[in-house]
């Protein structure tokens, strides 16, 4: 959960600034907020999966909640 929480906290985040910086720099670049910081999201999101894949031996047999 703290993963999930991580990749929500900076989409909306990252959402929010660029979305006001792209406004300010004209009609051109809307909606270049957007789809940046979705970038950013997704690459944090794809990055944590591979390190959460590659424990999943250590896990699943060793670590006992």
């Amino acid at each position: 959960r703290k993963e999930i929480f991580y990749i929500s906290l900076s989409f909306a985040s990252l959402n929010f600034f660029l979305t006001l910086l792209s406004q300010h720099l004209g009609p051109y670049y809307y909606g270049y907020g957007f789809s940046l910081s979705l970038l950013f999201s997704v690459i944090l999101g794809m990055y944590l999966l591979g390190r959460f894949l590659n424990e999943i031996l250590y896990r699943t047999y060793v670590v006992r909640d």
